[in-house]
């Protein structure tokens, strides 16, 4: 066989395409012709050897197993994710309070009459007459305990979730002396997406030391000139940084709801 007859059957002869006879043919001569041989190898090493399927399919589980770690990886930072913006709404939403408008038919404040009576720790304490049991009722009745009228806040046919914060102060107003209450019935964000109002009347809620300047555990409450403003606002507390001038000049963008002594 010549040599340009093994050259042109060579490509086939790798592939195993050609005949037996021709085969051997090809081989016989590969044998006897060094030149021939050489192109053979040559051609032999540029035929990059076949992937045994085993590798093929060991290549395949670990793709699927990294990909499985990859997806359950994500699925759980986004589950961490989605957690943590959850709580932090829960706790946004739970303290953030929303002023309510002023109402006049329904936000007020009254007069009761309240004595001084001693607690069970003995400690002396202004207590509402009708909140009173039978025996202190007597007692005031027979003029044994001292009474006063008293003031307090009310929030009458709005909802029990709402809140009435409050902050007061002595002023000096051209020389005369003044108490300044400001208050404001708040609810907070949960309250209002979750928790329907459902119209239930107040009892009427006291904002203790705001309004007599100090606690009720004290045995004289002087009468003095009150002012008491409704003030829409979040974050009352912020007031008590305030110099008496700013804090007397909020009464302008506040309602008035009640003054005169007592």
């Amino acid at each position: 066989m010549k040599c340009y007859i093994v050259k042109d059957l060579l490509p086939n002869y790798i592939d195993g395409l050609t005949g037996r006879d021709a085969a051997t043919d090809v081989k016989k001569h590969l044998e006897d012709c060094e030149d021939c041989r050489t192109v053979y190898e040559q051609m032999s090493a540029a035929i990059p050897p076949e992937t045994p399927p085993e590798k093929n399919i060991d290549f395949l589980k670990k793709l699927r197993t990294a990909t499985r770690r990859k997806y359950a990886k994500t699925a759980f930072s986004a589950c961490i994710l989605l957690t943590l913006i959850l709580a932090g709404f829960t706790v946004f939403a739970i303290n953030y309070d929303i002023p309510i408008p002023y109402d006049p038919d329904h936000m007020s404040t009254e007069i009761y009459q309240a004595a001084l009576i001693t607690n069970h720790n003995g400690f002396f304490h202004w207590t509402d007459f009708d909140q009173l049991n039978f025996e202190d009722k007597k007692k005031v009745l027979a003029g044994t305990n001292e009474t006063i009228d008293m003031i307090r806040l009310t929030c009458r046919g709005i909802d029990r979730t709402c809140r009435i914060p409050s902050e007061g102060r002595v002023i000096y107003r051209n020389d005369e002396k003044i108490r300044v209450i400001y208050y404001c019935s708040t609810k907070t964000l949960w309250d209002i997406l979750f928790f329907k109002d459902n119209g239930h009347p107040g009892n009427g809620w006291t904002s203790g030391g705001d309004i007599y300047g100090g606690s009720d555990y004290q045995e004289t409450c002087e009468p003095e000139t009150r002012e008491i403003y409704y003030l829409p606002m979040r974050n009352m507390d912020r007031l008590s940084g305030l110099s008496d001038e700013e804090f007397d000049a909020l009464r302008r963008k506040a309602t008035l709801v009640w003054s005169g002594v007592i």
